[in-house]
């Protein structure tokens, strides 16, 4: 049956969903804050009602920033059966809050359990060029998850089913800040043993992170978790990966975003990572690093040094 389907957000991740949604026989309208040029094959309003009356499932795929906003103005043409499948990777800065967070701070009127969330390694130009991809939905609900499971699910397209919502978005946002950690390290040079040490401790990071919002900690041995960090920390279409790569070689964070055509969502979340890291007097070397050399221009050699500095003692598992 053809189930029609908004998605708000006509970025490369927007586009890519569409195509998929397309393919699977669904018929698929979009929203763009401006007027989308070039060749697309269903519409794309600039109209947010235009977009939205009448659909059985809205797609956000905006940037965190804009969730907030985009979601409170796209909340007024909602039903109370309309199913909102969140696919932005972030924390807000201001609140520290998550995007089911956020959501349900901008939509009271809308059921939870008719939102979902989705997160796990999905490059945008991969998906369109039909590779194999697995990733992750969790919601409260399982007959929706597995309705948004459906709708998505065909031969290179895998969704798996989960009931963490702020494990699998935890996941979704730090792996960018530990992205453009990874681009530092192999921006300065540094080999494979580096990467991978960054990529370990890093991830024992987003875990303590992820507890501070009730995330189960085996949560991130998945998709949502290692999967995305993996493969946002060493593929070179990774946005977060390239800001890295440019800090280190010396390269001023103001530059290196005005020659960029699509947000790196790192960049933002890095600030609400140390805001919640400071608020809880966390230890995360690895993402107070980040943050200094993004906001406070310290140099990422000197940055590196500071964490090779740090003494250390037992390494602790937080995966149990």
């Amino acid at each position: 049956m053809t189930t029609r389907i908004t998605i708000l957000g006509a970025g490369s991740w927007g586009r890519a969903l569409g195509l998929l949604l397309l393919e699977n026989g669904h018929s698929v309208q979009m929203w763009s804050h401006r007027a989308f040029e070039g060749n697309f094959p269903c519409p794309i309003h600039t109209n947010m009602s235009d977009a939205i009356i009448g659909s059985d499932v809205v797609l956000c795929v905006v940037p965190s920033h804009a969730v907030r906003d985009v979601m409170k103005a796209a909340g007024q043409f909602f039903t109370p059966k309309t199913i909102v499948l969140s696919c932005s990777k972030g924390i807000e800065v201001s609140s520290m809050r998550l995007m089911s967070e956020v959501l349900t701070e901008v939509l009271p009127d809308h059921p939870v359990n008719q939102r979902c969330f989705l997160s796990g390694p999905s490059f945008a130009e991969e998906v369109v060029q039909r590779h194999p991809t697995a990733v992750v939905i969790a919601g409260t609900d399982a007959s929706i998850t597995a309705r948004v499971q459906k709708l998505l699910r065909n031969d290179y397209f895998l969704p798996y089913l989960h009931d963490d919502i702020p494990g699998i978005e935890v996941g979704g946002a730090i792996k960018n800040v530990l992205a453009i950690g990874a681009g530092i390290v192999d921006g300065l040079g540094f080999g494979y043993n580096t990467r991978a040490a960054l990529i370990t401790r890093g991830l024992y990071e987003m875990i303590k992170i992820g507890q501070l919002y009730g995330a189960q900690p085996l949560t991130f041995s998945g998709l949502a978790g290692v999967g995305d960090l993996v493969l946002t920390c060493t593929g070179p279409l990774s946005r977060n990966h390239q800001v890295g790569v440019a800090l280190a070689k010396g390269k001023h964070l103001s530059e290196i975003l005005s020659h960029m055509n699509m947000v790196a969502e790192g960049v933002k979340t890095a600030e609400a990572v140390h805001r919640l890291i400071t608020h809880h007097k966390l230890t995360a070397p690895i993402s107070t690093q980040v943050y200094r050399i993004l906001y406070q221009n310290i140099p990422a050699r000197e940055a590196v040094m500071e964490i090779l500095k740090l003494q250390i003692g037992e390494e602790q598992g937080a995966i149990h």
